[in-house]
């Protein structure tokens, strides 16, 4: 046969494993079960003061008046009871002292109790004379009617805890307790009494007096102490953080701090709902500091102590004064120039500031020490510098940008790769701002053009006998930019004299050619002349 076969058994299985894995999850408190206790007295007795050498140990009543007659006296109950069987650590909710009347005389009466420190009294041996000292009173019950019980709360979480006898007995070491009983009300002859522990007849046991009691078993808990800082400056406030888990909320949080002198201060706080807690403090001496944490626990979680967490109150630093002035290779101020520590004292924040008009910027009250500091601005090389400041004084310390510079180097080479000596570098075109660029090459055929503009440019180059020839290029911030140019030779013209076009040598051989034709003419009309 299958386990869980029906329907509602699967219900309820499935709401037990999601109510577990939420409480596990979400630390939702886990209800702890509450055990209740029967315990009967271990002694009573009540005392008379008309017979203060009596002992009333043993008989069946306990009486109680408060009476003017001298005949009738006052009398007074005493109850111990043994609390051993409590469970260490066990949370009281409530203990109820049950007490059965076994008569009454013609009125109400008002009872009130005490508690009594003392558990050394016997029950067969105390007397008026020699009864134990007891507590002023707590609380009063009013008694109206014969035969009947009455439920008298000693223990409650929900009064002051002035109330609570139980709690005051558990740190006693014999884990003993004693209830006394005394009477509010005042008469002449009238009294009444409960049946004590001590009956004749067996039936008459139930009525014997009993105490109640509800308690539970908390759970384990745990509590921590976290630093914001090990080590702080004299002045300084520190963070002190940490949880109750599992989260336990609106409760009170005990922090013990202990100065370097061995002085105790302590503080409460309260957790906030997801079971933590904050405080802080500006220590006021010098040395090493000290913390605990701590909660009393409650009816479902037991109290804890945190391990204990300790830091360094260090004396203020001497301070100082330091100064940068920020130049260019000229010596004119920079502004603008961002100012900024790369290593300071350990106390020290990080130092960042910006020159002004003046190329200046000073940092006041800094700790003293060892710096390095680093100037940056755009358009120029960084610059860093190491310096000391000193107590109480201003350390001034000039530091030096150089300008980033662009520049073009033109190299001039023939077609065989042979630099070109005298070769005539111009640019054509050029950014906005920038004069032309002009210049020869030297003995390794290149031509260096410095600090110049950023941008496009356009450059000829040119050579007698050579192709000119024309390149483009761009220049970048605080770069050389390079470039080679080959000229190739001009073209020389095909057959012809030297240094003569073709079309010139065969024009003048026409010309010659029709001179010589009307030469002849002319000879042949005049034959002086001859050919």
């Amino acid at each position: 046969m299958k386990r869980y076969n029906t329907p509602s058994s699967k219900i309820i299985l499935s709401t037990i494993i999601i109510v577990f894995y939420f409480s596990i999850i979400l630390q939702i408190p886990i209800i702890n079960a509450v055990t209740e206790l029967k315990l009967y007295p271990i002694a009573d007795s009540y005392v008379s003061s008309i017979n203060p050498n009596t002992n009333y140990g043993g008989t069946s009543n306990l009486d109680i008046v408060k009476s003017t007659n001298m005949f009738v006296g006052n009398k007074i109950a005493f109850i111990k009871f043994d609390l051993s069987t409590i469970p260490s650590g066990a949370i009281i909710l409530e203990a109820t002292l049950n007490l059965y009347t076994s008569f009454i005389v013609s009125q109400t009466f008002q009872i009130q109790r005490h508690y009594c420190r003392d558990n050394t009294w016997q029950e067969l041996s105390i007397t008026w004379n020699n009864k134990p000292s007891y507590e002023t009173p707590s609380g009063f019950w009013t008694i109206s009617k014969a035969s009947e019980w009455y439920g008298l709360i000693i223990n409650s979480k929900s009064y002051e805890e002035e109330w609570n006898f139980v709690d005051m007995a558990l740190k006693n070491s014999d884990k003993k307790m004693t209830i006394v009983l005394s009477s509010i009300t005042e008469s002449v002859d009238m009294f009444f009494g409960f049946l004590s522990k001590d009956q004749t007849y067996s039936w008459m046991e139930i009525y014997k007096p009993f105490l109640t009691i509800q308690y539970s078993i908390p759970l384990q808990s745990s509590i921590s102490c976290l630093l914001s800082k090990n080590r702080i400056v004299q002045g300084e406030s520190i963070t002190i953080s940490g949880s109750i888990r599992p989260v336990v909320f609106s409760q009170t949080v005990k922090l013990i701090y202990t100065d370097p002198y061995g002085n105790v201060i302590n503080r409460n706080v309260q957790s906030n709902t997801n079971g933590d807690y904050t405080d802080y403090l500006t220590p006021d001496k010098v040395g090493l500091w000290s913390c605990k944490a701590s909660w009393e626990g409650n009816a479902d979680y037991q109290g804890a102590i945190s391990s204990q967490a300790t830091f360094t109150v260090a004396e203020p630093p001497k301070r100082g004064s330091l100064k940068i002035l920020v130049r260019d290779e000229k010596g004119n101020p920079i502004s603008g120039a961002t100012i900024t520590s790369i290593a300071q004292p350990i106390e020290q924040t990080s130092l960042i500031g910006y020159s002004g008009s003046d190329g200046t910027y000073t940092f006041n009250n800094v700790i003293v020490g060892s710096y390095n500091l680093k100037v940056t601005k755009s358009e120029y090389n960084d610059n860093s510098i190491q310096l000391t400041v000193n107590a109480e004084q201003t350390t001034s310390q000039t530091i030096q940008l150089n300008k980033l510079i662009s520049s073009i180097k033109i190299f001039v080479k023939d077609s065989n790769a042979n630099p070109l000596v005298g070769a005539t570098v111009t640019s054509t075109s050029q950014p906005t701002g920038q004069s032309t660029l002009s210049g020869s090459t030297g003995n390794d055929g290149s031509i260096t053009f410095n600090d110049i503009k950023t941008g496009a440019y356009t450059i000829m180059v040119s050579k007698s006998g050579l192709k000119s020839k024309s390149e483009s290029l761009s220049t970048s911030l605080g770069e050389k930019t390079e470039k080679t140019i080959i000229l190739e030779p001009e073209q020389q013209p095909s057959g012809g004299i030297p240094g003569y076009p073709i079309e010139s040598i065969f024009i003048g051989i026409l010309l010659t050619i029709g001179f010589l034709l009307m030469y002849r003419r002319l000879s042949e009309k005049n034959p002086k002349l001859g050919l």
